[in-house]
């Protein structure tokens, strides 16, 4: 639909500016229409901060054209965000946050045929179709129940007339306006409007015969697309006459959806919330109408009639009113009519005690008199009531009268004495059953109080961390011990609620409430800490070794190949573990003695620590269909005990830690198809040993992708590089707290492969993943953590743990859980 649009507004005063605004985009089919007024005691240029609402609402709808295809989420996203971003601007103004600022708003976007609309504050929307004047901003919604602003939308006729009014100080009533669209003439409006400071925005269809005498003294703007000048606020820029360059569309055939239907409507008013939410401490005063002293509602149209006529000429004695049946109409009454009934009530009451001096001496009374009468009525309705309870309970003096009425008074003297108990009782219990439900209602107004401040609390915080992982860490720690500590209050309420038995059901949904406040808590900390919660989603049970072969009892995991390989000593095999579904798990080499640690060389074959005299070091050749030989020349006497061991893809050696009966790293070198013999005996004397480290008597776990990391019991993780000091700091731990990096210490295996190196930590039932950065210093950048929460049995026996540096988009992690391999998927 093409339209016509027309403009009128008063003087503008010093703390106070009203306009209008408008914008057509050349690239999509929609036009924006706004009316605004700003008010502020603070010495502002307001003009400069209306263009800036409107700037930050125009930009906030053109740059939502990509994320938004429905223009209604569009606009609502439009309104949040110019709130939003004109919020951070005044709120560095002082002098706005101590005096505060008043405003209201009106927008409308048109698009094929349909308006939507958005209502900030007491602007009205008012649609005249069918010889009737609606006011739109009645029927919108406030979905967020914020207070702030209401949302909506309807389709247009060809017929239709919009009015978009600033209703501050609004001094036209509905008969003006309805005429003004009536006769398409806001002409008609002009000298209510400059005269009283408002603001009116006029549009309709374009094929409509608009009223075209302009009066001379009228301050009327006629509005005319202008792209790069959208702004209404100054007359001189556009010309007298109105043309949008855009061709109007077709109107469908069939009649547009009738927005207000036959039936009857009630909008319940609901009082705003004094907050400070809108332009940070900055006041946002959003009056709206109070149906019990400034609005008429009725159902009759005679009946209204005649009320609005005694509301100084609040319509036109000649303005038909077309009430259809059983519509009700509000009306809302001007603010010198709401004065003006509260004069006259005034008026009554003071008029009273002169009417009561009137009639008191009309009737020829004195006050003394009057109260005379009173208290001698309450005299003898008290004196009858005792001769009653003498006669009928107690007995007269005449003894015949006494005898005659024994039986009658006896009865009586019960049915007094039952009626009595029965209003004792019942004034027992009914003050108890009070005062019972008065420490009740305390109680729960205490819980709810609580839960409020948690509730505040936790929004603070998670408005302050914003869900960011990448905070500097003393933010980080202090915004995880606020989270904490609200989790530590809540857990107190539910306790203390909980202490009493019956409270459980009584108080559930204020429980419930709690627990949502906790579990909030922990899905801010897993944001901050980079938590993923272990799930069916990402966890997967590659093999149960227990279930497939009884008697199992795994000592540690290797992979090559796309395979998985298992030392078991329990049955002195070795297993072969195919990684994807649908292939079995099958023994590949048994009659072993007790095999304690895999090893991968550089060929991809699979090293195996047997233990045994008859060759304690052996190679299973994966590409010779696993093929086991053992080294005839490294016997148990020659290598002695291994803690664990890696193998180094530089130059193929064995790298052996060592915790007893000396402490130290036993480098291994190649030597033909094998390796050289040695270890079991410490060697003073030019000893090959590669390091010693008094440390390494708790040593639990090795990895060599260069430098040598070692996992010390008690102390967390060590690295050397050619037998130097240990190099890893706290300091080199990126996205890491010092609370986690102390947790350490209770790590239990590690694995560096390629640039990533993963840790088990069963104490906490996770996985931490690192990336070693390629820097000088080797960082190790945390890049996440799977944590278990549930109270099955799984990652709290974590025995050994490798990486998959095959895997691509999802770098997969193995791990040793008792007897079974786990497979975790970490998104790269």
């Amino acid at each position: 639909m093409k339209l016509r649009v027309e403009f009128l507004k008063g003087e503008n005063r010093d703390n106070e500016w009203k306009g209008a605004f408008w914008f057509q985009s050349d690239t999509e089919d929609f036009q924006i229409y706004s009316v605004i007024r700003i008010a502020s005691e603070a010495n502002v240029n307001l003009e400069i901060i209306a263009k800036t609402f409107w700037n930050d609402l125009q930009d906030s709808f053109i740059d939502l054209a990509k994320k938004h295809s429905d223009m209604a989420l569009r606009l609502e996203d439009a309104v949040w965000k110019m709130k939003a971003k004109t919020e951070a601007l005044l709120s560095r103004d002082s002098v706005i946050m101590e005096k505060g600022i008043d405003m209201e708003m009106g927008i409308l976007v048109f698009c094929e045929n349909v308006a939507y609309c958005a209502v900030i504050g007491e602007s009205k929307i008012l649609i005249y179709r069918n010889e009737r004047m609606s006011d739109i901003s009645q029927a919108l919604i406030d979905s967020n129940l914020t207070g702030f602003v209401k949302f909506g939308s309807f389709k247009l006729e060809p017929e239709d007339r919009i009015l978009l009014v600033i209703s501050k100080n609004l001094s036209l009533n509905f008969a003006d306006l309805t005429n003004a669209a009536k006769e398409l003439n806001i002409n008609l409006l002009n000298n209510n409007i400059t005269k009283n400071l408002d603001c009116v925005l006029f549009l309709g269809s374009e094929i409509l015969d608009w009223y075209q005498e302009i009066a001379k003294t009228t301050d009327i703007e006629e509005i005319t697309p202008n792209q790069n000048n959208p702004g209404l606020e100054n007359e001189s820029e556009f010309p007298e006459e109105s043309n949008f360059e855009k061709q109007p569309k077709d109107i469908k055939k069939e009649s547009a959806e009738e927005i207000f239907p036959d039936k009857e409507y009630s909008f319940p008013y609901q009082e705003p919330k004094r907050t400070n939410g809108f332009l940070g401490s900055i006041k946002s005063r959003f009056k709206f109408s109070n149906r019990a002293t400034d609005s008429i509602i009725t159902n009759n149209e005679a009946d209204l009639k005649k009320r609005v006529a005694k509301e100084d000429g609040m319509f036109k004695k000649e303005e038909h009113i077309d009430l259809e049946p059983k519509r009700r109409i509000r009306i809302k009454l001007d603010l010198n009519i709401v004065k003006l009934a509260v004069k006259k009530a005034l008026t009554f009451l003071v008029s009273i005690p002169a009417k009561l001096s009137n009639y008191l001496k009309n009737n020829k009374s004195t006050y003394l008199h009057i109260i005379k009468n009173l208290f001698g009525g309450i005299k003898k309705f008290l004196n009858y009531l005792w001769q009653l309870f003498q006669r009928e309970i107690i007995g007269t003096s005449d003894r015949r009268d006494f005898f005659i009425k024994s039986k009658r008074r006896s009865r009586n003297r019960k049915i007094l004495a039952i009626i009595l108990t029965i209003i004792v009782v019942f004034l027992f219990f009914s003050f108890r059953d009070a005062e019972n439900k008065r420490m009740e209602q305390e109680y729960k107004d205490k819980i709810l109080t609580t839960i409020k401040q948690l509730e505040v609390s936790q929004t603070e915080v998670l408005n302050q961390s914003g869900l960011d992982s990448s905070k500097s860490e003393p933010l980080k720690t202090e915004l995880a011990n606020k989270l904490n500590q609200l989790t530590v209050d809540a857990q107190k309420e539910i306790k203390r609620i909980t202490g009493v038995s019956e409270n459980e059901k009584k108080y559930a949904t204020y429980i419930a409430n709690l627990n949502k406040i906790i579990q909030k808590n922990q899905e801010i900390l897993d944001k901050l800490n980079n938590v993923f919660t272990v799930n069916n989603s990402n966890i997967k049970i590659i093999a149960d070794l227990e279930k497939l072969f009884p008697g199992s009892d795994i000592k540690d995991i290797e992979f090559s190949g796309g395979n998985i390989y298992a030392a078991d000593s329990g049955n002195n095999a070795i297993y072969k573990i195919p990684i994807n579904s649908g292939e079995e798990t099958r023994m590949i080499v048994q009659d072993l003695e007790s095999p304690s640690l895999l090893a991968k060389s550089v060929d991809g074959d699979i090293i195996v620590y047997d233990n045994s005299n008859s060759g304690a070091i052996g190679k299973i050749y994966t590409k010779e269909s696993d093929r086991f030989e053992r080294f005839a020349t490294l016997i148990y006497s020659s290598i002695g005990n291994v803690k664990a061991v890696d193998i180094y893809s530089g130059n193929d050696a064995l790298y052996e830690l060592r915790t007893f009966p000396n402490p130290y790293i036993f480098k291994r070198e190649r030597e033909g198809a094998g390796y050289a013999p040695g270890g079991a005996n410490y060697i003073t004397i030019n000893p090959p040993n590669w390091r010693e480290d008094s440390d390494f008597s708790k040593g639990l776990d090795i990895a060599a992708p260069y430098e040598l990391y070692v996992l010390i019991e008690g102390s967390g993780i060590k690295r050397y590089l050619s037998g130097g000091e240990n190099t890893l700091t706290p300091d080199l731990y990126k996205n890491f707290s010092t609370e986690d990096i102390t947790s350490l210490s209770n790590a239990r295996a590690i694995d560096a492969r390629g640039s990533y190196m993963a840790v088990s930590d069963p104490e906490n039932k996770r996985v931490l993943l690192f990336n070693i950065e390629s820097n000088e210093s080797k960082s190790l950048l945390f890049i996440g953590q799977y944590i278990y929460r549930g109270e099955e049995e799984v990652l709290e026996t974590q025995k050994e743990i490798l990486i998959n540096e095959l895997s691509a988009n999802n770098l997969e992690i193995y791990v040793l859980d008792q007897n079974r391999v786990i497979g975790l998927s970490f998104q790269n």
